[in-house]
């Protein structure tokens, strides 16, 4: 009979243990080195908790690329394991133009689960591939290569102007056609320019 017991409560203490591994503890929050970059690029992503996850051999956090759609479980642009330890940050996959969604995908012994509130969007900028300023509005930047400041000279009146890094970060946003770049790092830049009729082009940059 005591072994019966025994055996009974073996049983429970081992099923609510193999409940317990199987209850994800999530993060506080997700977020992304840069909210946007360059079609191609990389962001590194970090999960941030306020107390540490416990983790076993059975039972981790994965960050996974879901941005083409489909539930946690299907996604197989898997970034990177996280195991025991191990820092919470990975390098995302090449960004692709528009939003890139990425989650943290919890495993145990009975399945995937990802929490749906727990994502973090970064946003790929493709530059060169816009819809292009029609014939009649023609543009260009001068002087270009420069050293301190530049000119856009366009019929239109602009409504943005964004300037990105080749790492995809963007670094100066204005809406004027006179723009100071004294602050930039020298280097090789995007030039993003939307007009009033929201047509778009774009210009390497040169600051030197």
């Amino acid at each position: 009979m005591k072994k019966l017991i025994y055996t009974l409560v073996l049983i429970i203490l081992t099923h609510s243990m193999t409940n317990a591994q199987c209850s994800p503890f999530w993060p506080n929050s997700l977020t992304a080195s840069s909210s946007s970059a360059t079609v191609g690029s990389t962001v590194t992503l970090n999960a941030f908790y306020s107390t540490f996850p416990p983790f076993n051999t059975t039972h981790y956090y994965q960050w996974v690329d879901i941005t083409a759609g489909g539930n946690c479980g299907s996604s197989t642009a898997n970034v990177g394991p996280l195991s025991v330890g191990v820092a919470f940050s990975e390098t995302s996959p090449p960004l692709v133009a528009g939003n890139n969604v990425f989650t943290l995908r919890f495993t145990c012994s009975t399945g995937v689960q990802c929490n749906p509130n727990l994502q973090v969007v970064v946003v790929g900028i493709d530059p060169l591939s816009t819809n292009e300023f029609n014939t009649d509005n023609n543009f260009k930047i001068y002087p270009n290569p420069t050293t301190d400041a530049f000119t856009i000279e366009m019929e239109n009146e602009v409504k943005s102007v964004e300037i990105y890094s080749l790492q995809g970060q963007k670094v100066l946003t204005t809406n004027t056609k006179n723009i100071n770049v004294a602050n930039l790092a020298k280097g090789m830049y995007f030039v993003r320019i939307e007009d009033i009729n929201n047509e778009v082009a774009s210009q390497k940059l040169i600051v030197k």
